[in-house]
């Protein structure tokens, strides 16, 4: 309620930093990234990301991107991703569907698609450094980004029509 009178904790994870939450089209789930706040033995700093989501009729939440070398216990994941940070993840169209900003400290970052069911990944764009802030329109048909030297970017979901708005 707006209240406040009947919140519920979606998640109750120690040493887990949640963030970036965004619904689904339909309301019944929420994607968010998760990170470590502790240390995770065998497992290099920063690199316990994942995108996670939430689903509201199932009351779960379920991983479906993890780094490379997190084999945390207890998750199931669809996908294994390199790199270090995911960040501002969305749902597309439907529930399947999944658009989100990829950090790498060597290749630049880079604006990805991200299909759960077949498991399958489309790097949209790439840009120097600094992408951030990665928003879908109410048609699930555009994002818009904030690029390098502040630029801000609109570019359709299948990577297309990228377009400088304002620099």
């Amino acid at each position: 309620d707006l209240n406040g009178n009947n919140l519920k904790n979606l998640t109750n994870t120690p040493n887990i930093i949640e963030a970036s939450p965004s619904f689904s089209v339909d309301g019944n789930k929420l994607i968010f990234t998760t990170k470590s706040d502790a240390v995770i033995p065998d497992l290099p700093d920063d690199e316990g990301q994942t995108i996670s989501y939430y689903d509201f009729e199932l009351d779960t939440t379920l991983k479906i991107l993890r780094h490379k070398n997190d084999f945390t216990i207890g998750y199931t994941t669809q996908g294994v991703l390199f790199g270090k940070h995911y960040y501002h993840p969305h749902f597309g169209v439907n529930d399947d569907q999944v658009y989100f900003i990829k950090k790498s400290e060597t290749a630049g970052d880079s604006l990805l698609y991200y299909n759960i069911s077949t498991n399958e990944f489309q790097i949209l764009v790439t840009d120097a450094w600094g992408m951030q802030r990665v928003h879908i329109s109410n048609l699930r048909n555009q994002l818009l980004y904030n690029g390098s030297n502040d630029l801000l970017i609109s570019i359709d979901t299948d990577g297309s029509n990228r377009t400088i708005l304002y620099d």
